[in-house]
């Protein structure tokens, strides 16, 4: 169930911060909070961008090469 729950506030309402806060403090453990406050959404996203690219016969590249592509450039 951690893989699909999203974080989200209510800004500009609420208090973002403390939301975020009390997230991390009833998971029970810190990769659980991390999928909850992002990584989820970024894997979501990544999926449908995806989708969308194979959709015109494009190809994403993968975060491995992505990661080499970036030290390299660096």
């Amino acid at each position: 169930l951690p893989q699909r729950c999203l974080f989200s506030s209510d800004a500009p309402y609420g208090e973002p911060y403390l939301y975020r806060e009390l997230v991390e403090f009833v998971s029970p453990s810190k990769e659980i909070a991390d999928m909850a406050l992002g990584e989820n959404a970024g894997n979501y996203y990544i999926f449908e961008l995806q989708h969308f690219l194979f959709s015109y016969g494009l190809k994403l590249i993968d975060k491995k090469d992505y990661s080499m592509y970036h030290e390299r450039i660096l």
